[in-house]
C-alpha cells in the first residue's frame, strides 16, 4: 500500500552534528555516549560531511531521561537546544545519537535547528530501543 505522506524533497546533506549531552552528562552517558562522540569525526569524514560539533548547544542542565516517562521527557527538554549562531546555516543536517528511546531528544534537538532556518533535519541513531 502505498503511503500518502508528502515527503520533503531530496537534498544533499550539508553537516553532521552529533547530539551534545553538556554540562558534563557524557560522563553519565557511559561507554555508547562515549563512542558516538568519538565516532563522530570519522562518520562526517567517510561520508564527506562537515562535522559541526558546535552548531547545536545544550544551553541548560536537564534531568537524566532515563529516569522520565515519555512526557516528561519532552518537558525536560523543552528549549534545551539553541542553534549557535553562525554565518551559513546548512540547509539539511544530520544528527547523530547513540539511542533513541521515545525520540524526546532528537525532537527537542530538531526543532532547535529548524526554527533557527534549517530546512531538512535527519535523524541517524545506533540503537532503538523501543
Amino acid at each position: 500500500m502505498m503511503s500518502h505522506r508528502k515527503r520533503p524533497p531530496v537534498t544533499r546533506r550539508e553537516a553532521l552534528c552529533r547530539i551534545g549531552n553538556g554540562f558534563g552528562m557524557l560522563a553519565f552517558a557511559g561507554l555508547v555516549g562515549e563512542s558516538i562522540a568519538r565516532a563522530a569525526g570519522p562518520l562526517a569524514q567517510a561520508l564527506d560531511l562537515p562535522l559541526r560539533p558546535r552548531l547545536l548547544q545544550r544551553v541548560r542542565a536537564t534531568a537524566p531521561q532515563s529516569e522520565l516517562s515519555a512526557a516528561a521527557r519532552r518537558r525536560n527538554l523543552r528549549d534545551a537546544f539553541v542553534v549557535a549562531p553562525v554565518a551559513a546555516l546548512p540547509a539539511h543536517v544530520v544528527l547523530v545519537d547513540d539511542v533513541m528511546t521515545t525520540g524526546a531528544t532528537l525532537h527537542a534537538a530538531a526543532r532547535a535547528l529548524r526554527r533557527a532556518g534549517v530546512a531538512r533535519v535527519d535523524a541517524w541513531v545506533c540503537a532503538r530501543v523501543p
